[in-house]
């Protein structure tokens, strides 16, 4: 949770604008209720606004998801960060002029990446009950998509197998669009 509380503290929230078109102070305060697990909350629709339109907040509330996935969250919060995480590294789009001369889908895959050995070994772990694995394979096949590691990320879906969800196992190709 410190490791969390951390990287919101480096926000100016309440100056950013939040998918749900108001300012995103709320949203710090909502990462850290589901870190706790005191609220099971969908914080997708804050962070990638109608239309998969990245805003403001995106970039920020995706540094706290990967800071809350480091710090060791868990049970359905973990499965809700990591989600989170999947939603902000898909092919979104950029808002209005917010993003000028940017490519937020390029800055939320590269931070993504500097998370890529955890998302890999929580493949490997897949904890019963748990979607966490499922969503870091996606997590990992949509950041190694156009790279050199396929062969790596065939190799995890095969040593994961059934860990995973059956319609992520072999022969399902991660790469098949």
């Amino acid at each position: 949770m410190e490791l969390m509380r951390l990287e919101i503290d480096r926000y100016d929230w309440a100056a950013m604008q939040c998918g749900c078109h108001r300012p995103a102070e709320h949203l710090a305060a909502d990462l850290l209720a589901l870190a706790q697990g005191t609220e099971s909350l969908d914080l997708a629709g804050h962070v990638v606004a109608p239309g998969e339109i990245l805003v403001e907040a995106s970039l920020p509330a995706l540094a706290v998801a990967l800071a809350a996935i480091a710090g060791g969250v868990t049970g359905q919060s973990r499965d809700q960060f990591f989600h989170l995480v999947l939603c902000l590294i898909g092919d979104n789009g950029h808002a209005f002029g917010l993003f000028e001369g940017r490519d937020p889908v390029a800055e939320c895959r590269a931070l993504a990446r500097t998370g890529l050995w955890m998302f890999y070994s929580e493949v490997l772990a897949g904890c019963p009950g748990s979607n966490a694995a499922a969503f870091a394979f996606d997590i990992v096949s949509v950041l190694e998509h156009g790279g050199n590691n396929r062969d790596r990320v065939r190799r995890v879906q095969a040593a994961a197998a059934e860990r995973l969800p059956w319609d992520l196992r072999p022969p399902h190709d991660p790469f098949d669009v």
